[in-house]
C-alpha cells in the first residue's frame, strides 16, 4: 500500500460515516484534500485530523453541506478519545476529567447517527454543545451541555483544588449530575 493509499484509507476509516449522509467521491474529496497541501503530509494522523478543518472551508465556500464537517469533528474526536488513556489526578478534590472535549455544534450529530444506524438517514438541525469525553468505566461518553453545567465547568477550570462545598447551593444537582456523568472526577 503506497503513502497515499494508508491516507485515504485513514480518511475513510475515521470518518466513515460521510458517505452516507452525502454523495461525495471519496476519491475526489481525498484528492483535493491531499491537493490542498503545498508538501504530500508525511505523518497520517496529522492529514486525517485536518480533514473536517478542509471540509469546514468548503462548506463556507458552498462547496459541501455544512453539516458533513460537524460530522467529521465529532467522528475526529470520538476517534481521538478511543484511544487515549485516561490519567485521572491524584490531588483530593474535584478535577475537570482531563479528557473534555466541546463542539458547537449547529446539527443534532448524534441523533444523525444513531438514526442512520437504522437506515434513516435525515439532517436535523439542533444549536447546542456537545461535550465528549472518556470514562474509565464507560469508555467513550457524550454529553448535552446546558449553561449552568457550562458555568460551573468554567469555574473548575478557572479555581484549583475546589470542593463541592465551595459552590452555592443552586449549582449543586448540576454539579452532582456533573460528577455522576464523570466529566468532573470528585477525588476524595
Amino acid at each position: 500500500m503506497n503513502i497515499f493509499e494508508q491516507h485515504f484509507k485513514a480518511i475513510e476509516d475515521t470518518y466513515s460515516s460521510l458517505e452516507i449522509f452525502s454523495d461525495i467521491s471519496w476519491e475526489v474529496i481525498c484528492n483535493e484534500y491531499l491537493a490542498s497541501h503545498e508538501t504530500p503530509p508525511k505523518d497520517v494522523d496529522d492529514f486525517v485530523a485536518g480533514f473536517p478543518q478542509f471540509l469546514e472551508d468548503k462548506a463556507a465556500e458552498g462547496e459541501c453541506p455544512s453539516y458533513l464537517f460537524e460530522i467529521a469533528y465529532v467522528e475526529l474526536m470520538a476517534s481521538i478519545l478511543s484511544e487515549a488513556k485516561l490519567e485521572l489526578p491524584t490531588k483530593k478534590g474535584l478535577h475537570l476529567n482531563p479528557s473534555l472535549s466541546f463542539l458547537t455544534l449547529e446539527f443534532d450529530v448524534l441523533q444523525m447517527l444513531e438514526d442512520s444506524k437504522s437506515g434513516e438517514v435525515s439532517v436535523i438541525e439542533r444549536p447546542h454543545i456537545l461535550c465528549l469525553y472518556q470514562d474509565g468505566e464507560n469508555g467513550l461518553c457524550s454529553q448535552e451541555i446546558e449553561e449552568d453545567e457550562l458555568e460551573i465547568l468554567k469555574k473548575l477550570e478557572d479555581q484549583a483544588d475546589c470542593t463541592s462545598d465551595q459552590f452555592p447551593s443552586k449549582d449543586q444537582q448540576s454539579l452532582a449530575h456533573l460528577i455522576k456523568t464523570g466529566m468532573i472526577l470528585d477525588m476524595a
